[in-house]
């Protein structure tokens, strides 16, 4: 194999890692913005909820969405982090 065929395969095989690398972060910006908008929903169900065992139950739901956020937030940074 010619020089300029392996670095061509090598070129291919760095831009395939990228475009994955890419999808993934578009994925993970998706998801989050699903969990922002299901946390909004739910604060709102909680400020209307007149049950104090449901507003309890609400809020354990909005501490777990909150902290998938913040993990799916770190895990966004770290990933664009390391192609800069």
């Amino acid at each position: 194999m010619n020089k300029s065929k392996l670095l061509s395969k090598l070129e291919d095989f760095f831009d395939s890692d990228e475009a994955k690398r890419r999808k993934n972060v578009t994925q993970i910006e998706t998801v989050l913005e699903k969990l922002k908008n299901k946390q909004a929903k739910t604060r709102k169900m909680q400020l209307q909820c007149k049950n104090e065992d449901f507003k309890k139950a609400l809020n354990l739901e909005i501490d777990v969405i909150d902290a998938q956020i913040k993990k799916g937030e770190s895990h966004l940074k770290q990933m664009t982090q390391l192609t800069d």
